[in-house]
């Protein structure tokens, strides 16, 4: 496609990126988010909408990565009795956060994650929010312990 083709401002946000091009660093973890998560929903996929279909629903591959990152973010902590300091402090990574109470966050992340008549497009949407506002490693020690936990079943 012809860059001068486009309308101008779009040309001049395109160019801008070849004098002043993002970090490193933030270009390495876009790219990890993007492809690490691409094979992350594949993973849960195949546990739960082909391996296991027969005692899971629609959604539930979606559902479960859900639970499962809230859990991490907890140190695999039950929920229901409590959320950790690590786990706020991964939250407040997220902007929308920043300015929130502890009790805040908690209030939207026990309405909006745990909400059973999400759609679709919701749960893929909190899955991208919730990886998204992990690290690197983080993601990468996530991945791993989801394969030492479903590959061992």
């Amino acid at each position: 496609m012809k860059v001068s083709l486009l309308p101008n401002e779009i040309q001049f946000h395109i160019l801008s990126y070849l004098v002043n091009p993002q970090d490193s660093e933030l270009r390495r973890d876009i790219n990890h988010y993007r492809t690490n998560l691409k094979l992350v929903m594949e993973y849960y996929y195949r546990i739960y909408r082909i391996e296991l279909v027969d005692e899971f629903e629609d959604l539930d591959d979606f559902r479960w990565l859900v639970s499962d990152l809230c859990a991490y973010m907890n140190d695999y902590y039950p929920t229901f009795m409590g959320y950790r300091e690590h786990f706020l402090q991964i939250c407040r990574r997220n902007f929308t956060f920043r300015s929130f109470t502890d009790k805040e966050i908690i209030n939207v992340i026990e309405q909006k994650y745990n909400d059973e008549s999400a759609t679709k497009s919701q749960l893929q949407c909190y899955i991208r929010q919730l990886y998204g506002i992990l690290t690197i490693n983080e993601r990468m020690d996530f991945i791993e312990n989801a394969k030492n936990v479903y590959d061992a079943h």
